[in-house]
């Protein structure tokens, strides 16, 4: 305990401080998201789930931008690549909400459907956050060694 964990490779104080927004805030806004859209479900007052799904909107686009501001190694750029695939695939699916038809009976699972996707997401992000870092004894579940382009085929084709 107390030592310092540092970040496998050569990487520049860009990388590390992308890596700790990415790890503090990005990813934790996609669980964030999840519970208020979730939360508002219960809500008989469709705009309070409308205000979420905007609230989503501004938060992760306002993530996007702020990932391309940082100048990180080509080494990272696999990663900001695939939170920006997450953000831009999970806008898309956010998006439809408002649409859905609220007296389906199916509807609150309509919405789990959609949320849960931003959990999945932000855990194979996390890990590939957590793998950048120097940490001894760490074993990782098989998720984590899930390649980017078979994960997202594996999302794409979730409903």
């Amino acid at each position: 305990m107390g030592e310092d964990i540092g970040i496998s490779g050569n990487h520049t104080s860009n990388d590390t401080e992308f890596l700790f927004m990415m790890n503090q805030y990005w990813i934790p806004d996609l669980y964030e998201i999840k519970g208020r859209v979730d939360g508002s479900v219960t809500y008989d007052i469709p705009d309070v789930l409308n205000l979420s799904v905007e609230y989503a909107n501004i938060r992760l686009k306002k993530n996007l931008n702020e990932t391309y501001s940082y100048n990180i190694s080509q080494d990272l750029s696999y990663l900001r690549q695939a939170y920006n695939r997450t953000v831009q695939s999970e806008l898309i699916n956010l998006n439809r909400i408002p649409k859905l038809n609220r007296s389906d009976p199916q509807y609150p699972a309509q919405i789990s459907g959609i949320t849960a996707r931003l959990s999945l997401y932000g855990a194979w992000l996390e890990y590939q956050v957590m793998q950048r870092y120097s940490v001894q004894n760490r074993t990782f579940p098989a998720l984590a060694t899930v390649p980017a382009d078979e994960f997202f085929a594996i999302m794409s084709n979730m409903t």
